[in-house]
């Protein structure tokens, strides 16, 4: 996995920087990192008091390091399988193709189950995925692969769904037409001076009556403002994720306008956390998300990330929105791509996308208001100490 971090200098009067020029101190990291952007060719080994001393050979400052391969032997068996067979005939970077299958799974998974670390701390098992890569690294094929279960169920259960919406419909015409005759007897009582009490009864009782809207299942999300996300985790369905190749349509989206992307990065932190929140309409009633539950797993081209970070970056980092999430920043493989025959049949990709079936047929375990009671699993000594 390769990772590139984002770092900025401090140059205000009275900082650490200023400081150590006073004093004559040794310039502190931030202040040497700053300098070497500045002089590439500055001893990568000399003193900091030597910084701008006269060098017959100047060296180039910078690491030499290899980044470090990405893990795919700390997979589980059916995973690292299917992750292994795409990539021989896909041949992106296998760091891209692992972020789709992990986030496949992680959607899948994250309402059924929440981790538990340690007494008293638990949270989702939901996870926020950022690879960074240019257009053309073939992520939307790999997560078109891994999804395909995701798609197969959800479309299967949208389906279904329609004629329970039909169902619902009907009911709640029915519902409505008893309320507002029981309305009208009230205030026709009540204009006549006569005893209403039967009909507030009735009234009060029709009420714990009213239909519940049955869930809509749709779990893949695309780019979606706050108050569409909220309303959707909060009346359609308590889980989903947003999985897409082109990251810019959501970190670029309207949601991410100057004057709304507080509020829609704080949402994203409070899904992330698993936390509720309110949400306040002017036009239609409030509403409360709680116990929701989001996957994010987006590419995004190193421009865009850019971009972003000089428009929205000291707010994002101020409330940690990029640091929540597990990030790769591989090397292409464009250029280097053999081509190879497709495998005549896809034997791990299959058991992988059987296993997210059986996941996602898993009964939601809801309580009698509709939200999600999750149990806890606890890490084993191994996964502790590792």
């Amino acid at each position: 996995m390769h990772n590139h971090g984002i770092t900025s200098s401090a140059d205000s009067i009275g900082s650490p920087n200023d400081l150590a020029r006073r004093s004559n101190a040794p310039l502190p990291t931030s202040e040497l990192i700053s300098n070497a952007a500045e002089h590439p060719t500055a001893n990568r080994h000399a003193s900091p008091s030597a910084i701008d001393a006269d060098w017959n050979e100047p060296q180039p400052f910078y690491g030499t390091d290899e980044p470090v391969p990405y893990p795919i032997d700390a997979l589980p068996n059916t995973i690292r399988a299917a992750v292994e067979e795409v990539h021989g005939f896909v041949q992106a970077p296998i760091e891209l193709i692992a972020l789709s299958a992990v986030g496949a799974l992680a959607l899948a998974g994250q309402a059924q189950v929440d981790v538990k670390r340690a007494e008293g701390l638990s949270g989702p098992t939901g996870l926020f995925l950022l690879g960074i890569a240019e257009s053309g690294e073939r992520k939307s094929t790999c997560d078109r692969l891994f999804t395909g279960a995701i798609e197969a169920w959800q479309k299967e259960q949208l389906i279904a769904a329609e004629l329970e919406l039909e169902k619902y419909r009907g009911e709640k015409d029915v519902w409505e037409a008893e309320r507002k005759g029981l309305q009208q007897a009230i205030q026709h009582a009540a204009k006549n001076g006569r005893d209403s009490q039967e009909h507030r009864k009735k009234l009060e009782e029709l009420h714990r009556q009213e239909p519940k809207r049955p869930h809509t299942p749709r779990i893949l999300l695309a780019d979606e403002t706050p108050e569409n996300l909220a309303y959707r985790l909060a009346h359609d369905f308590p889980y989903g994720g947003v999985i897409s190749a082109e990251g810019g349509l959501v970190l670029g989206a309207q949601a991410m306008k100057s004057e709304s992307i507080m509020r829609h990065l704080s949402v994203l932190n409070i899904l992330w956390d698993g936390g509720s929140f309110s949400v306040g309409r002017k036009t239609s009633d409030n509403f409360e998300v709680g116990q929701a539950r989001l996957t994010v797993s987006l590419q995004l081209q190193g421009t865009t990330l850019r971009a972003f970070q000089k428009t929205n970056g000291e707010l994002a980092r101020g409330i940690g929105f990029l640091a929540r999430f597990l990030v790769c920043h591989p090397f292409s493989t464009q250029g280097s791509r053999m081509f190879v025959d497709p495998p005549a049949e896809w034997t791990k990709l299959n058991a992988f996308n059987s296993r997210i079936t059986e996941i996602l047929a898993l009964p939601l375990p809801l309580d009698e208001d509709g939200l999600l009671r999750l149990i806890q699993s606890s890490f084993d000594e191994d996964a502790k100490a590792s």
